[in-house]
């Protein structure tokens, strides 16, 4: 029945430029995997011989970057060994220049009961973190002095 109600309908014809009016509004995706396909197509050459070419200098580049990834996690070996050396001895000054500073300040009785209680760690703790605060203080108050500087 709806068929027949169908067929007994005018037929027209839409006018010209109707469906390129239409298409201009309907917005078409495409999907990713089709325009990297699409993008990499581009770049492939058309000619056998720069196809070649072209293949040479991918193994090339590539080769390069696996080469220069290797140096890379290598390098970043050695640093990190040479990091906790630098590391090491820098504790190891620290540690002796807070025996220095406590020596001074309290004597060398006071020095000795320390190193031989085995409180070195918790004195040279304890200089560290005393520097730290001195040094954010000089920070913080630099920081306050160009920011005064800069809004004047």
């Amino acid at each position: 029945m709806v068929t027949d109600a169908l067929e007994r309908l005018r037929h027209f014809t839409p006018k010209v430029g109707f469906s390129d009016r239409v298409m201009s509004r309907v917005h078409v995706i495409e999907p990713w995997h089709v325009a990297v396909l699409d993008t990499a197509r581009r770049f492939v050459p058309e000619s056998r011989p720069l196809r070649a070419l072209a293949l040479a200098g991918a193994g090339v580049a590539s080769l390069t970057i696996s080469a220069s990834a290797v140096w890379i996690a290598f390098s970043t070996n050695l640093t990190f060994q040479s990091a906790s050396f630098v590391t090491g001895r820098l504790r190891e000054a620290l540690v002796q220049a807070g025996g220095q500073a406590v020596e001074a300040a309290l004597g060398s009785g006071a020095a000795d009961a320390i190193r031989s209680s085995g409180l070195v760690a918790l004195a040279a703790g304890a200089f560290a973190l005393v520097a730290t605060v001195g040094a954010a203080a000089f920070g913080f108050r630099a920081l306050a002095t160009t920011a005064r500087q800069r809004g004047s």
